[in-house]
């Protein structure tokens, strides 16, 4: 069974045409009628319906659902076959792309935070390897470390903001995977970055 992790941030498009942020308060399995418990990061409003993207542990989909803000529910209306819009396995690309950003230390939500920066060295649209180091010393990443807050491409002509939940580290080399990107900054990682090569 596909599931949406805990602090998974979601993007629900309304029907008339706006977006919003919502945050998963737990870690819930994706199937018909399914209520999730939310927080709306901002701008919603009762009853709002449209399609959501969830970010899984099987990829990114993208569902029927309405949204109650007022009790922090969104309830999802899935079909009896889900395809993800981006697989984790996408193909990744060779890169030398800068990063920085911000590493939260343990529980979600609750752990300190460290300072980081260092390089991607490949990317696809469900994630990057990276190269990164903390500090004037350039240590590695405490070992709990559970998620990034990260721009890539700082300095370029768009750099893009993500939150990443990390799969895999070994000194300063992480694995990480996409838990939130937004539609637009998908688009433009597919197509100028990836397309690319760069």
């Amino acid at each position: 069974m596909i599931h949406v992790p805990s602090a998974g941030l979601l993007v629900l498009h309304t029907a008339d045409g706006r977006t919003l942020d919502l945050l998963a308060l737990s870690a819930s399995p994706v199937e018909d009628l399914r209520v999730l418990p939310v927080l709306a990061l901002a701008g919603a409003e009762a009853g709002e319906s449209g399609e959501v993207e969830l970010p899984t542990d099987h990829g990114l989909i993208r569902v029927a659902a309405r949204l109650d803000p007022g009790q922090g529910l969104l309830r999802l209306h899935v079909p009896a076959s889900l395809t993800p819009l981006e697989r984790r396995a996408a193909t990744r690309h060779a890169f030398d792309l800068p990063v920085r950003g911000t590493a939260v230390v343990g529980a979600a939500g609750a752990g300190d935070r460290v300072h980081f920066d260092g390089w991607a060295r490949d990317l696809s649209t469900g994630g990057i390897r990276a190269r990164v180091t903390c500090g004037a010393d350039h240590q590695p990443l405490p070992a709990d470390v559970r998620e990034l807050f990260v721009e890539l491409d700082p300095a370029g002509p768009r750099p893009l903001g993500a939150v990443l939940r990390v799969v895999f580290r070994r000194s300063d080399l992480i694995q990480a995977r996409f838990a939130f990107l937004a539609p637009e900054d998908r688009a433009y990682l597919r197509t100028n970055l990836l397309g690319s090569g760069r």
